[in-house]
């Protein structure tokens, strides 16, 4: 089936989708050291869904289209509407090239 809308034209190497939130504290600890997440938040009039990382005691509010990157702990508060989190996973020489084309990415350093 064709879905021009998941075309990411080579940006992610895998994509995983969550309707809503993950409310638990978790840290991806299966994921490569090497591989980072992209969390793109998308649907018609949502509203909550920070994503907070206890470690750096931040709760960065999330809004369509916006993109957030990191490999900390976290979660994300409660979400009230239809909110779809796709999380594109991607290696660092793309995550690279995605921060010179996107500037409007929020990266959070330890």
């Amino acid at each position: 089936m064709d879905r021009p809308a998941l075309d990411f034209k080579g940006l992610c190497q895998t994509v995983a989708i969550k309707e809503g939130s993950s409310q638990l504290p978790h840290l991806d600890w299966l994921d490569h050291p090497g591989i980072y997440a992209f969390v793109i938040c998308v649907g018609p009039g949502w509203k909550g869904g920070k994503i907070v990382y206890p470690q750096l005691r931040k709760a960065v509010p999330t809004s369509p289209g916006q993109v957030i990157a990191r490999q900390l702990a976290h979660f994300t508060s409660e979400v009230v509407g239809d909110r779809l989190a796709l999380t594109c996973f991607v290696d660092q020489a793309t995550l690279d090239r995605a921060l010179k084309a996107y500037s409007q990415v929020i990266v959070l350093s330890e």
